[in-house]
């Protein structure tokens, strides 16, 4: 006679889900560090209280921050690594209170060894001071070799870390300008935001349903400018067809809830070759504005947008200017639940990125005008002349 032991089956699934998540926690623990944050000559110490003055008089111990100042001193790789990234390519050696090189993973050079791990350092509110600053330096400065030096931006000490940041334009500065800001929109191109509301809530948010309507006088253009100018039938019959889709006016196939379009162009193996076939040789024509005007790549997700216009700033031969959004949660309690670092991996549409990435001679939207005057309008296509750190 055999005996085996027998489970109900509805206990299956709690052993699977307890034992997978058990080891999914095991292996975040050995992937995940905490890394020490805290000023310059302040740090935990603990010791017993017959040894105290042995301990004052000793050397105070290394952490994780100060031996990665070490580190970057030292080892050339590191001094292009920020503070957080670390323990991807470095192990913490918690007895010699160094950081060492890894020997296994996926080789990023000769000698360097890259592994899934994770470096975290604690949130901290805007209200401690110095110790909130530090941190927005050490997630925004790859290889500092001491505390002046992420006080050093553009070869400038500075008396604090806030001062800092704001020479780096990681924080809100009120003292440039103080300007009005007007904010327009083409209601048939961006809609009411209206959260979690019905299509019936978004056509009431419209400006049509609004009550200042009736004293709204309206104007209609009744020439396609941009088709007349380059005299292509291609062009008008795209055009044409873009007004029947927004009048509603387009064909159907089977379901109203699907839109017949025309079908236009030539297909493109990759995206290099279709960067090619609209763009050839935009490195020595992207001083053509005619040439610029001609040309445009739509795409469907911002995403593809962005990889696009990546792929073609790579090319131009001018150089790269980069600019950093300052994002900031309203009340400062809730800082440490939003630390600045998930604010900026939040994209948001119609808004540029947190990192923007531009160079002289690029063709840009202007997505709002912040000026009351005709010009320039929302949509307006520029050309960058030259870059500043500020703009007034």
């Amino acid at each position: 006679m055999t005996h085996q032991s027998c489970q109900a089956a509805n206990k299956l699934p709690y052993h699977i889900i307890v034992l997978d998540r058990k080891d999914r926690e095991l292996d975040l623990d050995r992937k995940c560090l905490s890394l020490k944050m805290q000023l310059e000559n302040f740090k935990c110490v603990y010791f017993k209280e017959n040894i105290a003055q042995q301990v004052a008089n000793a050397a105070p111990p290394a952490t994780t921050l100060t031996s990665y100042f070490h580190l970057c001193a030292t080892d050339a790789f590191a001094q292009n690594v920020l503070y957080v990234d670390i323990p991807k390519c470095y192990t913490w050696d918690a007895s010699k209170k160094t950081w060492q090189r890894r020997k296994r993973g996926r080789q990023v050079e000769v000698g360097v060894y890259e592994a899934d791990a994770i470096g975290r350092i604690y949130t901290i509110s805007p209200k401690q001071g110095d110790c909130f600053y530090l941190r927005l330096l050490l997630l925004s400065i790859p290889g500092p070799t001491s505390f002046q030096m992420l006080r050093t931006v553009n070869g400038t000490t500075h008396d604090s870390y806030r001062d800092a940041c704001l020479a780096l334009g990681l924080l809100e500065d009120d003292n440039i300008q103080d300007f009005t800001r007007g904010l327009c929109s083409d209601s048939r191109q961006i809609l009411p935001v209206i959260r979690q509301g019905t299509r019936a809530n978004i056509v009431d948010a419209c400006l049509k349903s609004s009550s200042l309507w009736r004293l709204v006088q309206q104007y209609r253009l009744t020439t396609n400018m941009r088709v007349a100018l380059q005299a292509d039938e291609r062009a008008e019959m795209f055009a044409n067809k873009l007004i029947r889709l927004g009048n509603g006016e387009t064909d159907t196939v089977q379901s109203p809830d699907y839109v017949s379009l025309l079908n236009f162009g030539t297909p493109a193996e990759n995206i290099d070759i279709l960067l090619d076939r609209i763009y050839p040789q935009i490195h020595s024509n992207y001083e053509n504005h005619t040439w610029l005007m001609q040309r445009a790549i739509l795409a469907p997700h911002n995403d593809s947008v962005s990889q696009i216009n990546k792929l073609l700033a790579e090319k131009l031969p001018t150089q790269t200017h980069t600019y950093t959004a300052i994002n900031s949660v309203v009340d400062e309690d809730q800082a440490v639940q939003f630390p600045v670092e998930f604010l900026n991996s939040i994209e948001v549409s119609g808004l540029p990125p947190h990192v923007l990435d531009l160079k002289c001679g690029m063709p840009v939207m202007l997505l709002r005008s912040m000026k009351l005057l005709p010009e320039p309008m929302n949509g307006t296509r520029c050309i960058i002349h030259n870059c500043n750190r500020h703009f007034f």
